[in-house]
């Protein structure tokens, strides 16, 4: 009887740190899940690794549970890596009166500057 009481305690506190830990519905289908199933010490370990995007935490969560079978859950919850943002790169072409052509290059962020034929005057940083 003590033990069975004891898993109903071991159930009811998993569950109330799994609700206070685990995200809303919103947060997880922004979210993406990594799952790794291992045996260590002769016990079933289930790791399970979700991403969430910064804006909807501020730290790394880690949640441990037992199922009736005594299969080891591990579940964390992690910060998305950051994304390197894509450049987007332009070149902007214009000329004045005396036949003078310039190339804004925002890759470069350099203006060069060229003449009626074609041939490079200046290459100035864009400023």
């Amino acid at each position: 009887m003590k033990r069975r009481i004891s898993m109903i305690a071991a159930a009811l506190t998993s569950a109330i740190v799994l609700t206070m830990a685990v995200p809303a519905t919103p947060a997880l289908a922004a979210s993406t899940t990594e799952q790794q199933v291992v045996v260590e010490d002769g016990v079933t370990v289930v790791y399970i690794t979700t991403y969430v995007d910064p804006e909807e935490y501020i730290g790394e969560q880690t949640v441990t549970w037992y199922d009736a079978n005594g299969t080891k859950f591990v579940n964390t919850i992690k910060l998305r890596p950051a994304q390197p943002t894509p450049e987007i790169s332009s070149k902007v072409t214009w000329s004045d009166a005396s036949g003078n052509t310039y190339v804004l290059d925002s890759a470069t962020n350099t203006v060069t500057v060229y003449d009626a034929n074609g041939n490079v005057i200046a290459v100035k940083p864009a400023n």
